[in-house]
């Protein structure tokens, strides 16, 4: 891979988490201020790549695709390991020391990612 291939893989990977965090920040009611700056230097860098001539790689979207599907996966798992966790009777939680709050709240917090990923992101840029 070229310096260039990677300056487009990791500035459209930044564009889309930007966008991500974006949308999560927005519905929890937070500021959008530093995933907007964000957005803005990453579309930013692929604007100058483009505008020196570059020509983004063929496969950049299944890439990115591939990225974000990554970390949603992940929060799926997180959040089907909390859920597994929380489905266990509580004597065996209290025996294996499964804190049912910090697990409710992780499992809100993967929904809300995935939620978030959902909003903002579509396989393929369509």
């Amino acid at each position: 891979m070229s310096i260039v291939d990677d300056g487009y893989y990791q500035n459209d990977c930044v564009r889309v988490m930007a966008e991500v965090t974006k949308q999560l920040a927005t519905d929890i009611g937070a500021k959008i201020q530093p995933q907007q700056e964000a957005l803005d230097r990453a579309e930013a860098a692929i604007a100058a790549l483009d505008a020196a001539g570059e020509t983004p790689p063929a496969d950049l979207q299944t890439k990115t695709d591939e990225f974000v599907q990554s970390l949603r996966d992940g929060y799926e798992a997180t959040k089907a390991k909390a859920a597994a966790d929380l489905a266990l009777d509580p004597a065996v939680q209290a025996a294996l020391e499964i804190n049912v709050l910090a697990v409710t709240e992780c499992a809100g917090r993967c929904q809300q990612w995935i939620d978030a990923i959902d909003a903002a992101w579509t396989t393929g840029g369509a």
